[in-house]
Protein backbone atom coordinates (compact mmCIF):
# COMPACT_ATOMS: atom_id res chain seq x y z
CA UNK A 1 0.00 0.00 0.00
CA UNK A 2 2.76 2.74 0.32
CA UNK A 3 3.61 2.31 -3.24
CA UNK A 4 0.81 3.49 -4.53
CA UNK A 5 0.09 6.26 -1.99
CA UNK A 6 3.65 7.88 -2.20
CA UNK A 7 3.03 8.56 -6.01
CA UNK A 8 -0.46 9.84 -5.48
CA UNK A 9 0.18 12.35 -2.53
CA UNK A 10 3.35 13.34 -5.19
CA UNK A 11 0.56 13.88 -7.97
CA UNK A 12 -1.85 15.75 -5.28
CA UNK A 13 1.39 17.90 -4.38
CA UNK A 14 2.00 19.12 -7.58
CA UNK A 15 -1.20 19.17 -8.44
CA UNK A 16 -1.95 21.91 -5.64
CA UNK A 17 1.05 23.55 -6.55
CA UNK A 18 -0.60 24.26 -9.85
CA UNK A 19 -4.06 24.74 -8.86
CA UNK A 20 -3.30 27.08 -5.73
CA UNK A 21 -0.82 29.48 -7.81
CA UNK A 22 -1.78 33.23 -7.78
CA UNK A 23 -1.34 33.38 -11.53
CA UNK A 24 -3.42 30.48 -12.49
CA UNK A 25 -6.41 31.87 -10.31
CA UNK A 26 -6.31 35.14 -11.31
CA UNK A 27 -6.84 33.89 -14.85
CA UNK A 28 -9.31 31.69 -13.72
CA UNK A 29 -11.42 34.28 -11.88
CA UNK A 30 -11.10 36.18 -15.12
CA UNK A 31 -12.49 33.31 -17.17
CA UNK A 32 -15.35 32.63 -15.05
CA UNK A 33 -16.22 36.15 -14.92
CA UNK A 34 -16.21 36.59 -19.18
CA UNK A 35 -18.23 33.59 -19.48
CA UNK A 36 -20.84 35.00 -16.91
CA UNK A 37 -20.98 38.41 -19.28
CA UNK A 38 -21.82 35.90 -22.06
CA UNK A 39 -24.33 34.60 -20.48
CA UNK A 40 -25.73 37.92 -19.36
CA UNK A 41 -25.79 38.97 -22.78
CA UNK A 42 -27.29 35.90 -23.97
CA UNK A 43 -30.07 36.44 -21.52
CA UNK A 44 -31.03 39.66 -22.34
CA UNK A 45 -31.17 38.92 -26.08
CA UNK A 46 -33.37 36.11 -24.87
CA UNK A 47 -31.44 33.76 -26.89
CA UNK A 48 -31.41 30.14 -25.46
CA UNK A 49 -28.62 27.34 -26.41
CA UNK A 50 -31.08 25.37 -28.35
CA UNK A 51 -33.08 28.11 -29.61
CA UNK A 52 -34.99 27.57 -33.01
CA UNK A 53 -36.90 30.36 -34.67
CA UNK A 54 -39.54 27.81 -35.02
CA UNK A 55 -39.74 27.16 -31.07
CA UNK A 56 -40.33 30.29 -30.50
CA UNK A 57 -43.98 30.88 -29.00
CA UNK A 58 -44.39 34.29 -29.80
CA UNK A 59 -42.42 37.17 -31.39
CA UNK A 60 -39.74 39.11 -29.21
CA UNK A 61 -40.19 42.13 -28.08
CA UNK A 62 -37.59 44.45 -29.43
CA UNK A 63 -37.75 47.40 -27.16
CA UNK A 64 -37.42 45.34 -23.66
CA UNK A 65 -34.47 43.27 -25.64
CA UNK A 66 -33.04 46.41 -26.51
CA UNK A 67 -33.26 47.92 -23.14
CA UNK A 68 -31.82 44.60 -20.93
CA UNK A 69 -29.08 44.46 -23.19
CA UNK A 70 -28.33 48.02 -22.68
CA UNK A 71 -28.60 47.45 -19.05
CA UNK A 72 -26.38 43.99 -19.15
CA UNK A 73 -23.81 45.94 -21.62
CA UNK A 74 -24.19 49.05 -18.78
CA UNK A 75 -22.99 46.18 -15.67
CA UNK A 76 -20.42 44.55 -17.81
CA UNK A 77 -18.57 48.14 -18.37
CA UNK A 78 -19.23 49.24 -15.00
CA UNK A 79 -17.42 46.02 -13.46
CA UNK A 80 -14.48 46.41 -16.30
CA UNK A 81 -14.09 50.08 -15.49
CA UNK A 82 -13.96 49.10 -11.33
CA UNK A 83 -11.93 46.14 -11.68
CA UNK A 84 -9.72 47.60 -14.68
CA UNK A 85 -6.91 45.41 -16.00
CA UNK A 86 -7.89 42.83 -18.56
CA UNK A 87 -11.46 42.60 -17.32
CA UNK A 88 -11.37 46.14 -18.15
CA UNK A 89 -10.34 45.10 -21.69
CA UNK A 90 -12.50 42.67 -22.43
CA UNK A 91 -15.71 44.28 -21.24
CA UNK A 92 -14.28 47.17 -23.94
CA UNK A 93 -14.37 44.20 -26.20
CA UNK A 94 -17.79 43.04 -25.70
CA UNK A 95 -18.94 47.10 -25.81
CA UNK A 96 -17.19 47.36 -29.25
CA UNK A 97 -18.67 44.21 -30.41
CA UNK A 98 -22.23 44.47 -29.45
CA UNK A 99 -22.31 47.97 -30.83
CA UNK A 100 -20.94 46.55 -34.47
CA UNK A 101 -23.94 44.71 -34.46
CA UNK A 102 -26.33 46.09 -32.69
CA UNK A 103 -29.03 46.24 -35.88
CA UNK A 104 -28.63 42.40 -36.17
CA UNK A 105 -28.74 41.94 -32.78
CA UNK A 106 -32.15 43.62 -32.08
CA UNK A 107 -33.53 42.90 -35.42
CA UNK A 108 -36.92 40.79 -35.51
CA UNK A 109 -36.67 37.06 -36.03
CA UNK A 110 -38.32 35.56 -39.42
Amino acid sequence: QPMIVKPVMDLYSTVREITHDPMVLEEYRIIVRTWEWFESIRKALKVSREMNSKEMKKTPDIGTIGRDLNRALSAIMKEGESTGGELMRISGIFSKRIDEHRSELLSPVT
